[in-house]
């Protein structure tokens, strides 16, 4: 991973206050969906004794969703472009395409 980093590195305080700003600029409640609850645990070290209002103090666990067709072709179809796996923007992307592919399939199914 350390390869793929970029850029000038940031105090922990700035980090977390950029961090913490990102959640107050959310329209709306946000949950965290991650593959691992170690992810977690290091966002929650990041942000320290600060919980943003509209953070939900919980995860999604995206662990179930990794071995079904939709999710993986998905996730795998990112990185064919992006070719940054481990790279924490890029691979938030590609979870997020997979898990909007995974729910798409799941509406698509219960209108049948």
């Amino acid at each position: 991973m350390l390869p793929l980093l970029q850029g000038d590195p940031v105090p922990t305080s700035v980090a977390r206050e950029r961090l913490i700003n990102w959640f107050a600029d959310a329209p709306r409640s946000l949950q965290v969906a991650c593959d691992s609850a170690t992810d977690f645990k290091f966002l929650l070290h990041l942000l320290a004794d600060v919980r943003p209002r509209n953070l939900k103090m919980s995860y999604y666990d995206l662990r179930p969703l990794i071995d079904t067709t939709v999710y993986h072709r998905e996730v795998m179809a990112h990185y064919d472009i992006k070719n940054r796996e481990h790279h924490a923007l890029a691979d938030a992307q590609a979870y997020r395409k997979g898990w909007l592919a995974w729910m798409d399939a799941r509406k698509t199914h219960r209108t049948r």
